[in-house]
């Protein structure tokens, strides 16, 4: 009995980068990278050129640690924000979900998962940012938690 025939090395290579995303398993990056490559190369370009483009042009904010693609994202240089709030969440989606609830006005500052990762030297640089940033004082300030 013959061995079966190995997938090609690039397959293997995207299948393999695919299994990154949360969720997806070897199977279904598999089943993911051979629909790109045999139903949609145009959707593959696109998705290869938006990817690099993203990972090259995103960084966190100076300021809250949101996704940018400035030096200082838009909701911490917008003039309407209350900034005598502040609202600390864990990662940039979750920013996105309070944001999209209309229901906050004031400014952010999010802990992301780097955080969580490197604990000791990440939580110092967090907590010195967010100190720096905000002058924090029991008496002037609010504080939101979002989970």
């Amino acid at each position: 009995m013959s061995a079966l025939p190995a997938n090609p090395h690039a397959l293997e290579s995207l299948a393999e980068a695919l299994r990154r995303l949360p969720g997806v398993g070897p199977k279904t990056a598999q089943r993911m990278a051979l629909h790109l490559l045999q139903h949609d190369r145009v959707g593959a370009e696109l998705l290869g050129q938006s990817l690099l483009n993203a990972v090259r042009a995103i960084r966190h904010c100076r300021e809250c640690n949101t996704f940018t693609e400035e030096e200082v994202c838009s909701i911490c240089t917008h003039a309407g924000r209350d900034r005598s709030q502040l609202c600390v969440v864990e990662s940039p989606s979750d920013l996105l979900a309070v944001e999209q609830s209309h229901a906050w006005r004031g400014l952010y500052f999010v802990l992301v998962s780097t955080w969580v990762r490197t604990r000791s030297r990440a939580c110092r640089g967090s907590v010195t940012s967010l100190n720096r940033r905000k002058k924090l004082t029991a008496n002037d300030q609010r504080f939101a938690l979002a989970a």
